[in-house]
């Protein structure tokens, strides 16, 4: 049987190989959704624009297709040895929360709060907006079959528990890497948003069957899920706390 570090950096090397395909469909279905989007308009400007967003994502898609699984790999190796160290720290130690942040910066986005966004300039803000809005339109489709990873990849990874958030594969991870390679190519804003549109819903879709490949490849590994572990709630602790005293 292989050795849990073994399965580990297995399955990463299997998302990474399966991301290439996965990124060439999504593309696929973008530029079809563009190209049928742009046959519907009756806006001559909006025409032309969806045709600039089809044209120039079929560019990039030869590129892309390689790049994507490239950069990937470099984002779950960053996130397993954030992971790493926090399982390390004692479990309710004070030092756990940074560590657990450390290994999910990308997730950040989803959590910005109104009152965080006066502190970043607008061009932040937008980019967190419109990653925020590709992961949400992403979680439903993987939803149920991420709760089956997340328990398995904790098990390869030492932990106790499951813990979602050190979860190397996190749909977040595979939704801001797509964002940094769509900023990183330069387009116009007004494409590269009409791109995070139409690759939304395939990402979705492709992310779930990767998903499930990996879930197949744990189960065949003999991997047993770890469990849930259930925590006080501040209200039940009060509660307590007040009956004690009383």
């Amino acid at each position: 049987m292989a050795s849990q570090p073994d399965v580990l950096q297995s399955c990463l090397q299997s998302a990474a190989t399966a991301a290439r395909s996965a990124l060439e469909k999504c593309i696929e279905d973008a530029v079809a959704g563009l190209q049928v989007a742009e046959t519907q308009s009756m806006k001559v400007a909006e025409r032309d624009e969806l045709a600039t967003a089809w044209r120039e994502l079929q560019k990039h898609k030869s590129t892309w297709s390689q790049q994507y699984p490239a950069d990937l790999l470099v984002h779950f190796k960053a996130n397993v040895a954030a992971a790493a160290q926090a399982a390390r720290i004692p479990e309710g130690s004070t030092e756990e929360r940074p560590a657990a942040s450390a290994a999910a910066p990308s997730s950040s986005f989803g959590s910005l709060s109104h009152a965080s966004f006066s502190l970043v300039d607008d061009q932040d803000v937008s980019k967190a907006i419109e990653s925020s809005r590709l992961l949400q339109q992403v979680l439903p489709a993987v939803d149920h079959i991420l709760a089956e990873l997340n328990k398995l990849i904790s098990t390869v990874q030492g932990l106790p528990n499951v813990r979602p958030d050190l979860n190397p594969l996190r749909p977040d991870v595979f939704a801001q890497t797509l964002r940094e390679m769509i900023v990183a190519s330069k387009a116009e804003p007004a494409v590269a948003s009409l791109w995070l549109k139409y690759m939304a819903d395939p990402l979705g879709r492709e992310l779930k069957r990767l998903y499930e490949r990996l879930v197949n490849q744990l189960e065949l590994a003999n991997i047993q899920g770890a469990s849930y572990r259930v925590l006080p709630t501040p209200a039940s602790v009060g509660g307590r706390g007040r009956g004690r005293g009383g």
